[in-house]
């Protein structure tokens, strides 16, 4: 057998069992949730936590990474590691969603004081989604990308839900790319 073929096939083994392995655990992930513990948490740490992973993979493809920390106080009622994780997939999805564009590339990343808590809102200058999926952007299986399996807005948007958060994204709007807007509720005043 020609050498270099066992090692393009050995590597080939590897991506794809790491891809299934992906896979299998976004589908357990789906199956049955992770219970988790809001607590009061700074949202701006965690933002700034989960950009340390961002970071290099938006440098390598040429993205800038734009933050905006306006929420004041900054206090969450939510899980620190569950939260990290959603921004990672919006942020991940972002850059993933410029890739082939030549035009600038940018992730932003904003907080700001609602009436409900505090948003966290993450937008690109990607295409934007179309119409046609929106209805269907927070299910299982729901994808425009020629790789990934759809899972991760639908685990997202799991998540959230148990943490008593919301996820949406704006209205489609050529050029504009896409801005998704997640609102995580304050802890309860003392009195």
């Amino acid at each position: 057998m020609d050498e270099s073929f066992r090692v393009r096939f050995s590597r080939l083994i590897g991506s794809e069992v790491a891809r299934i392995e992906r896979l299998t655990e976004q589908l357990l992930d789906l199956a049955s949730p992770r219970k988790y513990e809001p607590d009061p948490v700074s949202l701006h740490d965690v933002v700034k936590n989960s950009l340390e992973l961002v970071y290099s993979k938006a440098e390598d493809k040429k993205t800038e990474i734009v933050v905006e920390l306006a929420a004041v106080p900054d206090i969450a009622f939510t899980d620190a590691n569950a939260t990290k994780q959603v921004i990672l997939n919006l942020c991940f999805n972002a850059i993933q969603a410029q890739e082939s564009q030549e035009r600038e590339r940018w992730v932003r990343l904003t907080t700001r004081n609602v009436d409900q808590g505090i948003e966290l809102i993450v937008s690109d200058h990607g295409p934007g989604i179309a119409p046609e999926i929106r209805s269907r952007l927070f299910e299982a299986f729901q994808t425009t990308k020629s790789s990934g399996f759809g899972l991760g807005l639908a685990i997202c948007s799991e998540i959230l839900s148990s943490l008593g958060a919301s996820i949406s994204v704006d209205p489609f709007a050529p050029g504009q790319g896409a801005t998704f807007r997640v609102v995580f509720p304050c802890p309860p005043r003392s009195s």
